[in-house]
């Protein structure tokens, strides 16, 4: 897998195709709870527009400390967050503390599908 590079991510963003190629070819790390039911993401709500979002990171250098202490943090790739998407989620943030890009959902789920959170 690739590093992803995010000044080219935010120019492709107006090319679906290159937007999802360029998220399928590297992996990223993501807080994880379990509960009863299974596993789920986390979603953070963006105070200014109320969207709900997953953050995801580049490397384990970019997670917040918060993170680490109340979340387990997997290594995944972008299949892995696709099926966890929730239908309520609005996209993923890529690096939240630091680069802040959001990928909107249909960036994740072109076809407009959702599936239930699996582990891949």
């Amino acid at each position: 897998m690739s590093r992803l590079n995010l000044k080219k991510l935010k120019k492709s963003i107006s090319d679906t195709e290159a937007m999802i190629q360029s998220l399928n070819d590297v992996q990223f790390w993501i807080p994880l709870n379990y509960d009863d039911d299974g596993l789920f993401v986390l979603n953070v709500v963006n105070p200014d527009t109320l969207n709900t979002y997953a953050p995801v990171f580049t490397s384990p250098g970019e997670i917040g400390e918060e993170y680490i202490k109340q979340y387990s943090i997997e290594e995944v790739n972008m299949n892995f967050i696709r099926n966890c998407a929730s239908d309520e989620c609005d996209g993923i943030v890529i690096n939240p503390f630091t680069d802040n890009v959001i990928v909107p959902i249909i960036y994740l789920h072109p076809e407009g599908l959702y599936s239930e959170c699996k582990e891949s």
